[in-house]
C-alpha cells in the first residue's frame, strides 16, 4: 500500500500528530499526470566553486545587464567585479563596521552601493565615496532604484529621499516624503512592478510615480497593508510580487505574499511554529527560478538558529534545506546567503569566507562536501491496530552510482520510530544501484510491528536523487 511518502516538511507543535520533514529535498508536481505519481521528490541543487574573492565573507551579488551582464560582489571590506570565468578584480574599499548585507542598484549607468550606512557611487570601474551633504547626514542601510532616481531612506524615521534624475552623486534636501499611514518607522523600501513599496515594523504603505512637481511619488489610494516587516532583508521578488518574512503589534514570524497591493500568508504553522523559535530580525532571503520551480529561500544565520526553509511557490509547499557540518554532525543554514542569476548561471555567495558557487541541480555535493538529504514521512497507523509491517520499498531513481570514489555503491539509510519520533531504530542500508543497475529495487524486510510508526529515508551520497514514492506490504493486526 502507498501511505504517502511524498509530501512536504511539516512538523507540528505536537509530534504526535505530524512529524513530517523534507530535507534537502523538494517537491514536485508532475504535471503530465500520466506518470506513476501525482508529486514527486528531487534533490536540491548542490555546489561547486566558480571564483573566490580576495577577503570574505560574501556580502552581496548583484547581476546586471550591462555589457551583456556583470557581476558584481561585496566581500567584507571591497567591492569586486567578478568575470565569466570566474576572474575578479577589486573596484576599492567599502565600509566594514558590522559586515552587514550590502546593498546594491543600477540606473543603467551607475550602481549605488550602501555598505554599514555608507553610500558609494560606482561608474565603469570607479567607485566613490557620496560626498553631497544631504546624503551624508543620513543613515541609510537600503536603496533601490525606480523612474530615473536612486531612492533610499533614513534609518529611524519615515522619511525617504531621492537622487538626482540619474545622478547617485547629487542628493537635494528637499526631494524627501513620508510613510504616514502608522508611526512606525520604516524596515526597509523595495520596488516592484514599477510602484515603491515602504516597509514598516507594523504597516506597509504603496507608491506610485504621480508626476507630482513637488514629489514624483505620492501613496496609490487605499494601498495600506497591516502587515509590516520583522526582518529588512527578507523582502524578495516572487511570481510577480514581493514575499517578506511579516509581522505587527498583534504578532510576527508569518511569511506573506503579495501579488497586488494586499498580501496573503504562504506559511503554514508549522512552518510559523519553527520561525518563532529563531532570531527573528537577523533573517535574510532571495528567490530564485529554475526549471519553473519559483523558490524563495529564508535563511536565519544567528548562530543558535542556523536553519534554511525554502517555499517552492510552483508547488505551494515547503522544504528545509542544509549545510551538513559533518564535523559536528548537524544541520547549518545553507552556504549561500545571497544569490545572482549571470553568465546563464546560478551563483550564490558563501556566508564563512569569500567563496562564490555555481548552485547547479545536477551537482550533488556541497563544494565536495556531503549533501545530507532526509525525508521523513507520515505515520502509518489504522485506528489503533497492531501493523506487522512485512516489508517497506523505495520507488526511486536506480543505478545512478559513479564510476569511482564514494557514490560508486550508493546506499540508502532508512530508520523508524514507534514511539512518535521520540526514539529510533538503528539505521538500516539499503542499496539504490551501482551505474546501470536499473532495474534494482531499494528494499527492508521483516520490520516488525507497530501502532504508530514513522520511517524516515536519509542519503549522502554525492549522487542523483529522485523518489517516486514508498510502498508497505502489512498485515493489521487487533487492538488488544
Amino acid at each position: 500500500m502507498k501511505f504517502g511518502f511524498i509530501g512536504a516538511t511539516y512538523e507540528n507543535r505536537s509530534l504526535s500528530i505530524d512529524a513530517q520533514r523534507t530535507l534537502n529535498l523538494y517537491p514536485e508536481t508532475i504535471e503530465s499526470r500520466t506518470g506513476k505519481n501525482v508529486v514527486a521528490l528531487h534533490g536540491t541543487p548542490g555546489t561547486s566553486l566558480f571564483a573566490t574573492l580576495t577577503s570574505g565573507p560574501v556580502r552581496g551579488l548583484f547581476a546586471s545587464d550591462e555589457s551583456g551582464g556583470r557581476l558584481l560582489a561585496a566581500g567584507n571590506n571591497a567591492l569586486y567585479d567578478v568575470t565569466s570565468g570566474g576572474g575578479i578584480s577589486s573596484l576599492g574599499a567599502i565600509a566594514d563596521v558590522t559586515n552587514d548585507p550590502v546593498s546594491i542598484s543600477f540606473n543603467g549607468a551607475e550602481y549605488l552601493v550602501i555598505a554599514d550606512n555608507t553610500g558609494y557611487i560606482l561608474s565603469g570601474t570607479t567607485l566613490t565615496a557620496i560626498t553631497d551633504s544631504d546624503f551624508t547626514d543620513l543613515t541609510p542601510n537600503h536603496g533601490i532604484f525606480l523612474d530615473s532616481y536612486f531612492i533610499t531612506f533614513d534609518t529611524n524615521t519615515q522619511i525617504i529621499y531621492l537622487s538626482g534624475a540619474y545622478d547617485g552623486t547629487a542628493w537635494d534636501p528637499l526631494e524627501f516624503t513620508s510613510a504616514e499611514a502608522s508611526p512606525d518607522d520604516l524596515v526597509t523600501i523595495a520596488e516592484n512592478a514599477e510602484v515603491l513599496w515602504l516597509f514598516g515594523a507594523e504597516k506597509t504603505e504603496i507608491f506610485t510615480n504621480t508626476g507630482n512637481v513637488d514629489f514624483p511619488f505620492e501613496r496609490i489610494q487605499g494601498a495600506v497593508s497591516e502587515e509590516g516587516c520583522a526582518a529588512a532583508r527578507t523582502v524578495a521578488k516572487l511570481g510577480g510580487g514581493l514575499a517578506w518574512l511579516a509581522g505587527n503589534f498583534r504578532g510576527t514570524g508569518r511569511v506573506v505574499l503579495a501579488q497586488g497591493t494586499q498580501p496573503q500568508r504562504i506559511s503554514t504553522h508549522a512552518v510559523e511554529k519553527a520561525i518563532n523559535g529563531y532570531t527573528i530580525s537577523n533573517a535574510i532571503a532571495y528567490s530564485y527560478i529554475e526549471e519553473g520551480h519559483e523558490f524563495y529561500v529564508l535563511n536565519f544565520p544567528t548562530d543558535t538558529d542556523q536553519a534554511t526553509w525554502v517555499f517552492d511557490l510552483t508547488s505551494q509547499m515547503w522544504h528545509e534545506r542544509s549545510y551538513w557540518d559533518a564535523t559536528s554532525g548537524k544541520h547549518q543554514d545553507i552556504l549561500g546567503q545571497s544569490h545572482a542569476f549571470v553568465y546563464g548561471k546560478h551563483l550564490v555567495g558563501d556566508r564563512r569566507n569569500g567563496k562564490i558557487y555555481t548552485q547547479s541541480l545536477d551537482t550533488y555535493d556541497d563544494n565536495s562536501e556531503a549533501i545530507r538529504r532526509v525525508r521523513r514521512a507520515p505515520y502509518v497507523s489504522e485506528e489503533n491496530k497492531v501493523i506487522l509491517h512485512r516489508h517497506l520499498e523505495l520507488d526511486m531513481e536506480t543505478g545512478v552510482g559513479l564510476v569511482t570514489g564514494q557514490g560508486s555503491d550508493p546506499k540508502v539509510m532508512m530508520r523508524y520510530s514507534d514511539d512518535k519520533a521520540h526514539t529510533w531504530s538503528t539505521e538500516l542500508q539499503g542499496f539504490i544501484g551501482k551505474i546501470g543497475e536499473y532495474a534494482n529495487r531499494v528494499k527492508w524486510n521483516r520490520l516488525g510491528t507497530s501502532r504508530h510508526r514513522i520511517y524516515e529515508i536519509a542519503i549522502t551520497d554525492p549522487v542523483k536523487v529522485a523518489f517516486t514514492d514508498a510502498y508497505l506490504k502489512v498485515e493489521m493486526g487487533g487492538n488488544g
